[in-house]
């Protein structure tokens, strides 16, 4: 299981190496990539002006990069800040 430590930017890069590591039909599991809900929100919400705001962004940006992922199917689930299971198909 992989923790997103406060949406840092080099988890953004870190993802496309850690796929690299892991065999067709293998498991990543992402953890704290829902954050309460609150990567639903809109764009134009008060988090955003928040010192959170830019690790907020940063967890919405990968949401977005694996959910764009083609060589990946993944299944959220909303435990606690929540978590995505991503499983290589190819």
């Amino acid at each position: 299981m992989h923790g997103l430590q406060q949406g840092q930017p080099e988890e953004l890069s870190r993802e496309a190496d850690e796929m690299r590591l892991v065999r067709v039909g293998g498991v990543i599991v992402y953890n704290n990539t829902l954050w309460g809900g609150t990567v639903a929100l809109p764009d134009v919400t008060p988090i955003q002006t928040t010192s959170r705001g830019r690790a907020w962004q940063n967890i919405v940006e990968f949401n977005k990069m694996i959910a764009a992922d083609l060589q990946v199917d993944i299944s959220q689930a909303a435990t606690g800040d929540g978590i995505t299971i991503c499983r290589r198909i190819y």
